[in-house]
């Protein structure tokens, strides 16, 4: 069997929500076309509770994807005979707190997709005659009424010779944290006969190395013949460790890793590999520029320059440009006031990350410090003792005196008096005052 793989749709994403909306629409619709069985792994909606205007519209584009696999013989399920074979878990975006109802199971009880959360389901091509399961013109309680009288839902599948046998397990979205104890506690499990997958809907620290709470491949069940991963936005296919991420079909991230191509996978379970289809996208440009003591005036030409080359190779579509700058200013300039590259030819996002000489010097002495795991006293004197050397001073002064100083007006005037005592003592006899002890009280 062909099966289709389409994530992170974020229909009703308002930045760009007529990209996700078409976008969106053309990779369903392709998939829907070419292949046996359809699988969703998450963040179909931007959001948990969409506005009745994007549930329309997402209806709409599964009713068409339900009439363009109605003309062909593909994959059914005995479980859910009236459902066409959409096979969906919920993602992140999507995700509510127990007991409430989020879109997609909203959409499952309609019956426009089946849900896998937490359980498998298993698909079949050829196993019935095609007359004997039908897709329903009947509304959402119709369907539910007759699955239940007829008990369908629990109703074993009829197996006949050449029938392929497909077996969706799924998890939806939790919290990074909570995943490992998910995974091991999920009713899922590999059916013996027939091609396994698992869809899932998390970070892997293997694609996002930033927290330990991430799960790791390790970390997968066994058993499955692929893992299929929504989430990630960028598209990753492994066949020699079947793993496959199929990315988002809209930028919602404006990462440097989402100016790949959207699109979504057809994965062939006899050849067993993977296609990536690439769908149509407006172009996205993560443009990076770094600066070293620059005069604000000159920071912005160059920037300027910059989406004006961009603008030259995106034709006549409307780009999206993310524009980051860091580094330093020439001294004696606190920021940069970029708000004229302001450009109604493009959506523009710049990231303004230029700072004074003097903060960019705090913010190294933190990252050094934090390296070097020193405490911030050990590390000030350090740093004080460098400069007085620079500055051709004696550097050898003693710690504790120096923060002693630091202690109050009465710390300090001990430490005066303490000094005329040995001044005085200096005049009265200089040859030997360097020979002499300085008194209890005084700096050791």
């Amino acid at each position: 069997m062909k099966v289709g793989i389409v994530s992170d749709t974020h229909f009703g994403y308002r930045r760009f929500e007529e990209d996700a909306e078409r976008q969106g629409r053309e990779a369903i619709l392709s998939a829907a076309k070419e292949c046996d069985l359809l699988l969703l792994p998450g963040d179909i909606f931007d959001t948990r509770v969409p506005r009745p205007e994007t549930l329309a519209s997402v209806v709409k584009i599964l009713n068409e994807a339900a009439g363009a696999m109605r003309s062909r013989d593909v994959a059914k399920c005995a479980e859910y005979p009236f459902f066409p074979p959409i096979a969906v878990i919920h993602g992140t975006h999507e995700r509510r707190a127990r007991g409430l109802v989020n879109p997609i199971e909203l959409l499952a009880l309609s019956g426009h997709w089946i849900s896998c959360h937490n359980k498998t389901v298993l698909f079949e091509k050829d196993s019935v005659e095609q007359s004997d399961v039908h897709f329903p013109k009947e509304n959402a309680s119709d369907i539910e009424c007759k699955l239940d009288a007829e008990g369908l839902r629990d109703k074993p599948s009829e197996s006949s010779l050449g029938c392929e046998r497909i077996a969706i397990s799924g998890l939806g979205g939790v919290p990074d944290d909570l995943a490992k104890e998910a995974l091991a506690q999920m009713s899922c499990k590999p059916v013996g006969g027939a091609y396994n997958i698992f869809m899932l809907h998390q970070s892997f620290s293997e694609f996002i190395p930033s927290g330990a709470e991430m799960l790791s491949l390790e970390d997968l069940p066994q058993g499955f013949d692929m893992i299929v991963c929504g989430h990630m936005h960028a598209p990753h296919y492994s066949k020699k460790k079947p793993f496959l991420i199929p990315g988002s079909t809209v930028i919602t991230q404006l990462r440097e890793e989402e100016q790949g191509q959207k699109g979504y996978y057809v994965l062939d379970t006899e050849k067993k590999s993977a296609e990536f289809m690439p769908v149509k996208t407006r172009p996205f440009h993560f443009v990076k520029l770094e600066f070293s003591g620059t005069k604000p005036q000159d920071a912005e030409k160059r920037a300027k320059e910059a989406i004006e080359q961009v603008m030259k190779i995106s034709k006549n579509e409307k780009p999206i440009i993310r524009l980051v700058l860091s580094g330093t200013l020439a001294e004696g300039f606190v920021s940069a006031d970029l708000s004229s590259l302001q450009s109604a030819d493009a959506f523009l996002q710049i990231d303004n990350n230029l700072a004074s000489a003097t903060l960019a010097d705090r913010l190294a002495f933190i990252r050094e410090l934090r390296a070097q795991k020193e405490s911030a006293r050990d590390f000030g004197m350090q740093s004080l003792r460098k400069k007085a050397q620079a500055a051709g001073l004696n550097a050898s002064f003693d710690d504790d005196f120096f923060f002693e100083l630091g202690a109050g007006p009465d710390a300090v005037f001990e430490k005066m008096k303490n000094f005329e005592k040995i001044f005085q003592q200096r005049d009265e006899n200089p040859a030997t005052i360097k020979k002499k002890e300085p008194e209890a009280s005084g700096p050791k």
